[in-house]
C-alpha cells in the first residue's frame, strides 16, 4: 500500500475488472481525490458486508499480485463483478491497509462520509 494523506484528502478505490462469473476476480486499487467537490463527479459505490472468518481465504488478483481476501469477500465481488463493465467501488477490507493502525483509525472517521458521498451503498453477505 502507498500511504494515504494524513489530511483525509484522498481515498483508495477499487475497481472490479469486467469477467464471467466462473473467471478468477481481478482488481485494481488506486488512489483517488476525496473531496465534495471531487466526488460530486466520482461514480463509486461503497460495499458492506460481514468478513467472515480471516483465517479462511481465496486469492484474489489485485494491481496483477495476490490478495488474500476472505471467502466471504471473494465471493461477494464475485457477484458484484460485472460481465460487460467495469465497477468502481470501496470495500473497507481492501481499501483500508488493514496491517496499519494508524491509517485504520484515519479511515475509519472518514467512513460516514465515504458512505455519504457514494451514489449507492451495498450490502452483502
Amino acid at each position: 500500500y502507498e500511504p494515504l494523506p494524513s489530511d483525509g484528502s484522498q481515498i483508495r478505490l477499487v475497481t472490479i475488472i469486467s469477467a464471467k462469473k466462473e473467471e478468477e476476480i481481478e482488481c485494481v486499487i488506486a488512489h483517488f481525490p476525496f473531496t465534495k467537490e471531487a466526488v460530486d463527479n466520482l461514480k463509486y459505490e461503497a460495499f458492506s458486508y460481514v468478513w467472515g472468518d480471516a483465517t479462511v481465504t481465496a486469492p484474489i488478483k489485485l494491481n496483477g499480485q495476490t490478495f488474500h481476501a476472505t471467502k466471504n469477500l471473494e465471493a461477494a465481488l464475485r457477484i458484484l463483478r460485472l460481465q460487460n463493465e467495469e465497477r468502481l467501488i470501496w470495500i473497507d477490507a481492501i481499501c483500508i491497509n488493514q496491517s496499519s493502525i494508524e491509517e485504520r483509525n484515519q479511515e475509519v472517521r472518514h467512513m460516514d462520509q465515504i458512505y455519504q458521498y457514494a451514489v449507492r451503498a451495498v450490502s452483502g453477505l
